[in-house]
C-alpha cells in the first residue's frame, strides 16, 4: 500500500462514526472533571478508541461507551477498569522484560 490508502489509527479512526462520537463524549466530560484520577481514567477510554490496536476492539469500546454516555460514573468506573486490568499488566509485565 502507498502511504495515501495505508490505514493507520488516525485513519481507522476516522472512518468509525461510532467512534468519534463516543471520543465526543470522553472530551466532553474530561473538561467537566474536577479530580486529576477521573480526567486520567476517562481520558484512557478516548486514547484507547484513538489507538485501538485492533478495529474491532475500537468499535467495541465505542459501543460501550454510547451504551452508558449519560452516567458519568459507570464510564470513570470502565476507564478505571481498563487502566487496572489491561495497562497496568502490561506494563508489569514489560518492566519485567525489558527489550
Amino acid at each position: 500500500m502507498d502511504n495515501l490508502t495505508e490505514l493507520n489509527p488516525e485513519r481507522e479512526f476516522l472512518m468509525q462514526p461510532s467512534c468519534q462520537e463516543a471520543y465526543r463524549v470522553c472530551v466532553k466530560y474530561e473538561s467537566q472533571l474536577v479530580t486529576e484520577d477521573d480526567k486520567r481514567w476517562i481520558r484512557v477510554l478516548g486514547c484507547l478508541l484513538f489507538y485501538a490496536h485492533k478495529d474491532g476492539a475500537r468499535v467495541y469500546l465505542a459501543n460501550s461507551i454510547m451504551c452508558v454516555r449519560d452516567d458519568l460514573a459507570t464510564l470513570i468506573k470502565l476507564g478505571r477498569l481498563i487502566e487496572q486490568n489491561v495497562i497496568l499488566p502490561c506494563e508489569f509485565f514489560f518492566s519485567l522484560f525489558p527489550s
